[in-house]
């Protein structure tokens, strides 16, 4: 007889008479199975620890250990108490069996007993182990799906985003309004002339890598990567989370994200440069699309951050007056005119640095 994975049920015989056991083992192996035999209770107890076995049936009146302490360290082995047990004894008093029965054991026969008795029971058990097997193996796989939904929401959601779609959200559409939040920009200069003379696949390979510092460096300033596009990396913070210090984390982001790629080259030795612009105020985000969800930040604060990293200078941080004003008097830098498309001339402030700032301190070492 089989289990589920092909492979022959192993029934482990628990018993001190030598006849009776190499009897017992001819007998169940004629009959498809596959046997491991013990003398005593010591010798099932070591078998249990170190082989896999669908049944035993296990004699009571042993040298050692017996059948009673075998049978009670069974059932209460979080990881042996599922296999059924056939207590086999010549006992044939009513305080013995209840006892086994009480304890745990799946059945009790007397001996000498009929072969025909043994077997039905035997067959009866091992398929009830089948189906718990198979139901342990679907549960399995179940705990691996959710987790791998879980690791997948997580990749892709804000942590606060993941936890409520994890939890079922059922209120309609996904979508908060946060009266002051900070949004950065970061954009590779010449990534596109660049890019041109690279193959698809190092483009790829050379985007993951930094993408994927940049994300470790986000996750370490108390931010959020809010998407990719091409070159384009956005960032926000007080977003999906609320905080007060939303604009300091990302100025001090920027100067992280700056001063990591100077030891970052192209393939042809060029060095890598970046602009970076940030926004402070009012934004809406939310959970988009139905079939590939996505969630995202607009509003005007978001099209200015954007705006900002398209007018700052090389390895330079741009940031809009909200942001300026938020973290003065921290912040060192000079007034900049722009031209803001949809808005006309605004004053931008080009940021050389924070008082007193370590560029490797984390929102955690300040707390």
């Amino acid at each position: 007889m089989k289990r589920n994975n092909g492979e022959l049920s192993r029934i482990l015989v628990v018993e001190d008479t030598d006849d009776l056991r190499a009897l017992m083992r001819m007998r169940l192996e004629r009959r498809g199975h596959e046997v491991l035999e013990a003398r005593n209770g010591a010798e099932a107890l070591r078998l249990l620890a170190t082989e896999p076995v669908d049944l035993v049936l296990l004699d009571i009146m042993m040298p050692e250990v017996n059948g009673f302490e075998v049978l009670e360290t069974i059932k209460n082995d979080v990881s042996l108490r599922h296999i059924p047990v056939v207590v086999l004894s010549a006992l044939n008093d009513a305080d013995s069996i209840v006892k086994c029965i009480r304890m745990g054991a799946d059945d009790y026969l007397v001996k000498p007993f009929k072969s025909v008795f043994l077997y039905a029971r035997i067959d009866n058990l091992l398929e009830r182990k089948r189906l718990r097997d198979r139901e342990q193996a679907a549960l399995r796989a179940l705990r691996e799906e959710q987790a791998r939904t879980e690791q997948l929401l997580h990749s892709i959601f804000p942590r606060a985003i993941a936890e409520r779609l994890k939890q079922g959200f059922t209120e309609g559409v996904l979508a908060d309004q946060f009266e002051s939040a900070s949004i950065l920009f970061a954009d590779i200069v010449n990534f596109t002339s660049q890019a041109a003379r690279l193959s698809p696949q190092e483009v790829v390979q050379f985007l993951g890598e930094m993408w994927g510092h940049f994300e470790a460096l986000t996750a370490s300033f108390g931010a959020d990567k809010i998407k990719t596009v091409g070159d384009a990396f956005m960032v926000a913070a007080g977003v999906p989370e609320p905080c007060d210090d939303h604009a300091e984390r990302l100025v001090r982001l920027a100067f992280a994200m700056r001063d990591s790629v100077r030891a970052w080259r192209w393939p042809d030795g060029a060095p890598l440069h970046l602009r970076i612009g940030i926004a402070t105020g009012p934004v809406a985000a939310g959970v988009l699309g139905t079939n590939r969800l996505q969630y995202d930040v607009w509003g005007d604060t978001v099209n200015l951050a954007s705006r900002l990293q398209e007018h700052a200078e090389p390895n330079t941080v741009l940031v809009a007056e909200a942001t300026w004003q938020a973290l003065q008097p921290k912040l060192e830098g000079a007034p900049r005119e722009v031209e803001i498309k949809g808005k006309g001339r605004m004053t931008a402030y080009v940021v050389r640095g924070l008082r007193a700032f370590s560029p490797q301190a984390s929102i955690e070492d300040r707390q």
